[in-house]
C-alpha cells in the first residue's frame, strides 16, 4: 500500500513537472504577460502552498496524536506482527 501511494505520488509530480513547463513557457512567451507573470504566479502558488500547509497543520497535529494512542513505541517504527507501525500508520 505504501509503496503504491508512493508511486502515484511521484507520478503526479511528474505530470506537475512537465505541465508546469509548458504553462510557463506559455506565459512567458506571451508578449503582454512575459516573465513578470512567470514570477508573480510562482509566488502567487507558494503563498498558496503556504496557506494549505498553515490550515492543515491543526488537523495534522490532532492524527498524530490519535495515532500515537494506537501505535506502541510512539511510531517509531517498531514491528507489529508483520507490518511496522509505520506502515499501520498510513492504513487506520
Amino acid at each position: 500500500v505504501v509503496a503504491t501511494m508512493s508511486g502515484i505520488n511521484n507520478s503526479l509530480t511528474y505530470v506537475g513537472a512537465s505541465s508546469g513547463v509548458y504553462l510557463f513557457g506559455k506565459i512567458a512567451d506571451n508578449e503582454a504577460l512575459g516573465w513578470n507573470a512567470v514570477l508573480i504566479s510562482w509566488v502567487a502558488i507558494a503563498a498558496g502552498g503556504m496557506l494549505v500547509c498553515f490550515f492543515a497543520a491543526r488537523p495534522w497535529k490532532r492524527f498524530k496524536a490519535k495515532m500515537h494512542r494506537f501505535l506502541p513505541g510512539n511510531g517509531r517504527g517498531r514491528r507489529i506482527g508483520t507490518k511496522s507501525a509505520v506502515e499501520l500508520r498510513c492504513c487506520l
